[in-house]
């Protein structure tokens, strides 16, 4: 079952990520969305709260720490550790500083450099596949390949060549 769980939230996570969608609008908002039943079961699931005015922006990008929130979410992730310190563009008061903190535990997410993580840049397909790729190796599940997968990732995927990208 947990597994089916993962494949389910990593395979949404990505029609999602790919379209550029969002996590951040308010129930008026997702009425009319082709997604509003799956953004309204992650609601009820605490897995979307929206922005500051509740509102969930499903038509617009998401950002590295919206996703990272939803992974641990989905996922059940809240260990943290204190490894995020050398990141110097995150604070203890950002919102997802603890979500941040715990996918650095997790082992699923790195810096874009050396100091930075970048959690307000948009998360790319290609940080979204390695990171999928980390939490099915973690977890000893597979990566699922359907027709839509770019080839090239197909090909890193079955290969285990994730360390191209930079998560």
């Amino acid at each position: 079952m947990k597994r089916k769980k993962i494949a389910l939230v990593l395979s949404l996570i990505m029609t999602l990520t790919s379209i550029n969608i969002p996590l951040s609008q308010a129930q008026g908002d997702i009425e009319n969305h082709w997604a509003k039943q799956t953004i309204t079961k992650w609601q009820q699931e605490g897995f979307l709260k929206g922005d500051k005015n509740g509102n969930i922006n499903p038509d617009n990008n998401i950002t590295r720490a919206e996703f990272i929130t939803l992974i641990n979410k989905a996922l059940g992730y809240n260990k943290t550790g204190n490894k995020i310190k050398t990141y110097k563009d995150i604070k203890q008061t950002d919102w997802y500083y603890s979500q941040i903190m715990t996918a650095i535990e997790q082992g699923y997410i790195n810096g874009t450099s050396k100091d930075t993580i970048s959690p307000g840049s948009n998360i790319t397909r290609q940080e979204v596949m390695t990171i999928i790729n980390k939490i099915s190796k973690h977890k000893k599940t597979k990566v699922q390949i359907d027709k839509n997968t770019n080839k090239r990732h197909r090909k890193n995927i079955k290969l285990g060549k994730n360390n191209q990208y930079k998560t």
